[in-house]
């Protein structure tokens, strides 16, 4: 397990050492993929599945993860975009005192 930074976060650093909210749902075949297999949707994205930074920058493809916003947040692209985003991959996390730590990752 890694230790990431969440919150608000409004600028992004090395890849993986921030985990940001998603504001897409996260579908059932990637609950599944993560092993959380009997949580709802809307709770795992509240609570425990984030999204964080792969290091990579372009064009997103129609389902993938990017991360865009003012304060930075984790969207699915809806169709394939021309526009270079940061890609991203979903995580669970679980909280530390104070710190939280990549769970598993897909």
């Amino acid at each position: 397990m890694s230790k990431v930074e969440v919150g608000r976060i409004t600028k992004l650093k090395k890849a993986g050492t921030q985990a940001f909210p998603c504001r897409d749902n996260v579908r059932a075949d990637e609950l599944e993929a993560l092993g959380l297999i009997d949580v709802k949707p809307s709770i795992a994205n509240r609570r425990i599945v984030k999204a964080v930074w792969t290091g990579e920058k372009r064009p997103p493809k129609k389902g993938e993860w990017y991360l865009s916003g003012a304060i930075i947040e984790a969207y699915r692209a809806k169709n394939d975009l021309s526009d270079t985003y940061p890609i991203a991959t979903l995580v669970t996390i679980e909280k530390h005192p104070a710190t939280y730590s990549i769970k598993s990752r897909i």
